[in-house]
């Protein structure tokens, strides 16, 4: 498959904004999300129904007070009026629900598949509370480079190639593989092993590798095997040109002033370079948060949600080091995350809805 490279225009439709409002659902503040500039298709059918139970309120309820939030749902089963249609789950380990086991058959092989896609992971959630009819592709490992090339030595073919122009919904995370995050981790902590006392963040090999495959994200640089997000998201709009899409960046594993565990270090990784962490993921956020806005697209920040949450916390949503699924969010990030993307979908909605 080959990419897009069709320079990317800013939009230029008035801008629609909303505040993210509380689920009903939920006791906690979710995350913000960027409301796209261009209101894209709405999922088939849900404008015609949220009119009919705007009728009806109208006949059957109180007047609800002008607030400037979304209008959510009252609904005491959790069940969301939204549509069925054809939903795809692309992306990297963080969307495959890797730690989280079971996973699908086929995809936890020894010397073979391992894609190990959960049946928690955020995507199957999201399913469930949208009612639509999941195709799942997200693979543990996936780098942009996935999205393009088939992985024969798995049986897995590139992840574009799920969508379709009768898809209706894509989710998907990517680029912390390209950004190199887990030889971050992976430095850092076998660097405390041997004994080191110093932070691997001052390694200039290693910061030069991490900066590199941002700036090829951004596509303010170029690495091989990295795509841009401006290319991805093209190449994802094209194939599936119907599609609502939601992109959903990275949560911190760490608190952002870092946290002190056993030996002045969280999870084996001293605070410097928690920071140092917290930092480029923010980066990267922003990379992919930007690269939304400008292709019209939907971007869910689940670092706000996970707040209180990092590792060394007294609820993390993460494995530690010693778990299965180490430095991968538990079923209660997954569930944290489902609660975000379906959040944004009713806020996006409801405000197509107000604006006529």
């Amino acid at each position: 498959m080959t990419p897009t490279t069709t320079p990317v225009t800013p939009t230029t439709p008035a801008t629609i904004r909303t505040s993210c409002g509380t689920s009903p659902r939920m006791s906690r503040a979710p995350a913000c999300t960027v409301m796209p500039t261009v209101l894209p298709r709405p999922l088939p059918g849900l404008l015609t129904l949220l009119a009919v139970l705007s009728i009806l309120s109208m006949m059957l309820l109180p007047a609800a007070p002008v607030s400037g939030q979304p209008v959510q749902p009252d609904t005491d089963n959790g069940d969301l009026l939204l549509p069925q249609g054809a939903y795809v789950a692309l992306g990297d380990s963080y969307a495959s629900g890797f730690g989280v086991a079971p996973y699908a058959p086929g995809t936890d092989v020894e010397d073979g598949n391992r894609c190990q896609r959960s049946t928690s992971a955020y995507a199957h959630l999201v399913s469930q509370r949208t009612g639509t009819e999941l195709v799942f592709r997200a693979c543990s490992g996936a780098r942009t480079a996935d999205f393009y090339q088939d992985n024969a030595a798995w049986e897995e073919s590139a992840q574009l190639d799920a969508l379709s122009v009768d898809t209706d919904l894509v989710t998907f995370s990517v680029g912390g593989n390209d950004a190199g995050f887990a030889e971050v981790l992976g430095e850092c902590l076998s660097r405390a092993q041997q004994g080191d006392r110093g932070p691997c963040n001052t390694d200039e090999q290693l910061v030069s590798r991490v900066g590199s495959a941002i700036d090829a994200l951004r596509g303010t640089g170029a690495r091989e095997g990295t795509y841009s997000y401006d290319t991805l998201l093209s190449d994802v709009a094209a194939r599936a040109p119907r599609a609502q899409v939601v992109v959903v960046g990275y949560p911190h594993m760490f608190p952002a002033q870092g946290a002190e565990g056993s030996a002045g270090r969280c999870e084996g990784v001293l605070a410097p370079d928690q920071r140092w962490i917290v930092e480029r993921t923010d980066e990267l956020n922003d990379v992919i948060r930007q690269a939304a806005q400008r292709h019209g697209m939907v971007f869910v920040d689940p670092s706000q949600t996970f707040a209180g949450h990092e590792l060394c916390s007294s609820q993390p949503w993460f494995y530690g080091v010693s778990s299965q699924g180490q430095f991968h969010p538990t079923a209660e990030g997954h569930q944290a995350v489902a609660d975000d993307i379906v959040e944004a979908l009713e806020a996006l909605e409801a405000a197509r809805f107000q604006a006529g």
